[in-house]
């Protein structure tokens, strides 16, 4: 492993990287002093994980890895590309793309990623890491890596998703769009028929409509916290379930959705930082649920009370009549 990061190097030297590129599998490199691409990189031809951090360089081109043929991580943070390079689409063997802290990547629909149209041995990278990055559009990964299984989207800025633009895929199970700025769940959600968990925690989003997941019926996890939600309609969850996790803590909500009493599998309800006011209503609603109180767990308290709420749900008698 050699790690260069944060020094002012300015190039690699081709001898040096001749001599250890049989023995080298991790490399990281800060390119601020760079003036040009180093080919250097072409004789570590063990190496498996690689990170860029500071990239002068608005392009790359597309023979920039060559002779890496065993990469399986490449992490890129902070550079001035126009798009994401094909020269990714090279690494057959890559199964995760970290792209951090690339500020003019795409500013509205335009794609973020140069198609691979023209490059053989294009990858089968399972996992995307995308953060920081400023976009107004969910971009154009998946024409570049088909096979991704798990994408991870937080801190860009994502206004839409447009679903005219996406077609029905099975191969996500996961995705994370926490920290965008969603006003409501994105309609091309719906294509991700094998997704099992969504995260779009800290957006903008303020209510849950009965289709917004209805493509999602293999659905396990739903992430929604701090988030201003007023309200879920009461088949908003009708297509989905498999639910055993909900969380929609830290939201505008002041009672308990009367959509999570159709989730036969759900195991947890998170709630905290909710004003859910125990009342009569709140306690009848419980009986008519026919859960098991002790079943579900419920992480809140009454509002401005001590009594934990799955407990007044199961113990107050005095409301059953």
């Amino acid at each position: 492993m050699l790690l260069f990061a944060g020094n002012p190097i300015i190039s690699l030297n081709l001898s040096v990287m001749a001599k250890i590129g049989h023995s080298v599998t991790q490399f990281s490199v800060g390119m601020a002093s760079f003036h040009q691409w180093p080919t250097e990189l072409q004789f570590l031809h063990e190496l498996t994980h690689l990170s860029l951090s500071d990239i002068p360089f608005q392009f790359w081109d597309s023979s920039a890895f060559r002779g890496l043929k065993n990469m399986l991580s490449l992490n890129v943070v902070g550079s001035n590309f126009r798009k994401v390079p094909n020269a990714v689409c090279t690494l057959s063997t890559l199964i995760s793309l970290q792209i951090d802290n690339n500020y003019i990547s795409n500013e509205s629909k335009s794609g973020v990623f140069e198609p691979c149209s023209d490059i053989a041995d294009t990858p089968n990278n399972t996992t995307i890491n995308y953060h920081n990055n400023r976009v107004d559009y969910f971009p154009n990964i998946l024409t570049v890596f088909p096979t991704l299984k798990y994408m991870f989207m937080s801190s860009n800025g994502m206004r839409y998703m447009n679903a005219d633009n996406f077609t029905e895929n099975v191969s996500v199970l996961t995705i994370d769009l926490s920290d965008n700025q969603f006003r409501q769940i994105p309609s091309g959600l719906n294509t991700f028929k094998n997704l099992t968990s969504l995260t779009l925690d800290h957006n903008v989003i303020e209510f849950i409509e009965d289709n917004d997941l209805i493509g999602l019926r293999s659905l396990k996890e739903i992430h929604l916290a701090g988030n201003p939600i007023q309200s879920i309609t009461p088949r908003a969850f009708h297509n989905n379930m498999k639910l055993t996790y909900v969380d929609v803590s830290q939201t505008f909500l002041t009672s308990i959705p009367a959509a999570v009493t159709t989730l036969p599998s759900l195991h947890t309800l998170r709630l905290e930082a909710n004003a859910i006011k125990c009342t009569c209503g709140l306690a009848r609603f419980g009986m008519n649920w026919g859960w098991n109180a002790s079943s579900i767990q419920i992480d809140r308290l009454c509002y401005q009370s001590s009594a934990p709420i799955a407990l007044f749900i199961k113990t107050n008698s005095r409301c059953s009549t």
